[in-house]
């Protein structure tokens, strides 16, 4: 953006300040703000599940994790949802990560993933689809996530931004920039289209049965 050429962000999680300085915000440069549904979903869950108590909210230790929980959880640790406590967890390593998931059913009635594609090893990043299939295997309480990985050997259920949708709009700034209208002129957006998903397999696996005002909105998955 400094060097002149305008910029459309997208698919940032946190302040825009934690990723810019002040000067390319100003003047050259707008976009849109992904703001993950994480209260929205800990809603979703305690009406699925509506004898859980206390939730785990997972993230692998991020900029896209901590943005969310900075963003979303406003920094805090734990947040009330109705009657239930969500926790806030994060962990970089895949030790670390394996040991919180084994032992969650200890704690927790349900686990929700906001971020698991930065969990590393000795060896580098694990592959966040072997992330996700170990984590639904190896939990013995439901998992849920923000993105689309929902199956049989994946999250229970998901609600999760509308990726085209989020394309599309910042696209459409892009075509307006290139028609002569100045970034700085354009306000900064937030994408807030989202969809719910769910696995046939992994709610019988669990004996969940959806309310009928969840089931009606939802898309099911095998």
């Amino acid at each position: 953006a400094l060097s002149g050429i305008p910029t459309v962000f997208y698919g940032i999680n946190a302040n825009p300040r934690n990723y810019f300085t002040n000067q390319q915000r100003q003047i050259n440069m707008t976009g849109i703000l992904e703001r993950v549904p994480v209260v929205q979903l800990l809603r979703v869950v305690t009406s699925t599940l509506p004898d859980s108590r206390k939730i785990l909210v997972l993230s692998d230790g991020s900029i896209s994790g901590l943005g969310q929980k900075e963003t979303q959880l406003h920094h805090n640790d734990a947040i009330k949802v109705g009657r239930a406590k969500a926790s806030f967890i994060d962990s970089s390593t895949w030790d670390g990560w394996q040991s919180i998931v084994e032992t969650a059913h200890q704690h927790y009635d349900a686990i929700i993933l906001i971020g698991y594609h930065a969990v590393h090893d000795d060896n580098g990043v694990i592959d966040y689809m072997t992330n996700i299939r170990w984590t639904a295997k190896h939990a013995k309480i439901p998992v849920f996530s923000i993105q689309n990985h929902v199956g049989p050997e994946q999250a229970v259920g998901a609600l999760v931004l509308d990726g085209v949708s989020h394309g599309k709009r910042a696209g459409a700034i892009a075509r307006e920039i290139l028609g002569g209208a100045k970034p700085s002129s354009i306000a900064v957006q937030q994408e807030v289209k989202t969809q719910l998903l769910f696995s046939r397999q992994g709610l019988t696996k669990y004996g969940i049965n959806l309310p009928k005002h969840i089931k009606d909105r939802a898309m099911m998955l095998p």
